[in-house]
């Protein structure tokens, strides 16, 4: 005696329906991906549910039956045209063949064949040829991170240019103060300061390259969690609107902070200098200031244009 048939259907059944629920969930995560790296990148974000891959069963349903027939003409061809031990069976065979392609054509048109076969093939294939859902540009490319790139470097460049300028003219005024507009002296301050300028400008060009690179790793670390998180809960749409949220977020212009004073050291020194120099000068040689840059006071070996 055989038992428990119907259990043996209900597992099955139980299996076919865990296998359609996994099939779905797959798509749903292929879509969600597909539609966070549009978001990002640029492409088609598909809204709306989600279907699980069509299978053609009637495609499937034809090719079957139409082989089954072939093939068992084939076969009472081949056995009754040549009896056995008397070489290849050569009209047996042509006659099988012939026979199969009847068979095929006798359950089906071999159009609806093929196109059962090809039908079939191209529902299981997880995208179509033609562009689905809605076009969206994305954020996340290297022109975005170009352009944010220099929106810092046009914001901190004037301030660096104003700056330095401010400090050449204090420059001037000292030096004009000590008469030493035209002197040796000149040019040694005035190359220092364009060596700090030089400095600036370097710091300002690799804190234009870290606040790139710090945001290219947030938008990546936001797309990484997006990601993480559709693959936990299998909700395309859920994880498309939670990327559309961030990237409103991400894409929006970062803030700049005013830049400090980049040449305080420099002045600061020069005004400095300038009140030691002065006290050695009306000390009468009782007080000498550790260093004599020449600006109230010049040195034995400056060079001044007399007039």
């Amino acid at each position: 005696m055989c038992f428990g048939g119907g259990g043996s259907k209900a597992m099955e059944a139980e299996a076919r329906r865990a296998r359609e629920e996994e099939e779905k969930r797959q798509a749903e995560i292929r879509q969600g991906r597909q539609n966070i790296n549009a978001i990002f990148d640029g492409g088609y974000v598909q809204d709306g549910p989600v279907s699980a891959p069509r299978q053609n069963n009637q495609g499937t349903g034809l090719l079957v039956r139409g082989l089954q027939n072939g093939s068992a003409n084939a076969f009472q061809g081949i056995n009754s045209s040549q009896p056995q031990g008397t070489g290849l069976p050569g009209p047996g065979l042509q006659n099988g063949f012939a026979n199969a392609l009847q068979g095929i054509k006798s359950s089906q048109p071999l159009g609806g064949l093929l196109g059962g076969v090809l039908g079939g093939l191209l529902d299981r294939l997880p995208n179509s040829s033609q562009p689905q859902g809605r076009k969206v540009e994305g954020f996340a490319t290297d022109d975005f991170f170009n352009r944010n790139r220099q929106s810092f470097m046009d914001y901190a460049l004037p301030q660096l240019d104003q700056q330095f300028g401010d400090a050449s003219k204090e420059l001037s005024f000292d030096l004009a103060r000590g008469g030493l507009l035209n002197s040796s002296v000149r040019g040694e301050q005035g190359g220092k300061l364009q060596r700090l300028y030089d400095q600036n400008m370097q710091q300002v060009t690799n804190e234009a390259l870290s606040r790139e690179q710090q945001q290219r790793t947030s938008i990546e670390d936001a797309r990484a969690n997006l990601l993480s998180m559709l693959q936990t809960t299998g909700d395309a749409q859920g994880a498309t609107n939670q990327a559309l949220s961030r990237a409103a977020v991400l894409s929006q212009p970062q803030p700049f902070s005013p830049m400090g004073q980049l040449f305080t050291d420099f002045t600061a020194g020069l005004g400095t200098q300038a009140a030691m120099e002065r006290a050695g000068a009306v000390s009468g040689g009782r007080f000498q200031p550790r260093y004599d840059t020449g600006l109230f006071g010049a040195p034995s070996n400056a060079v001044v244009n007399r007039r």
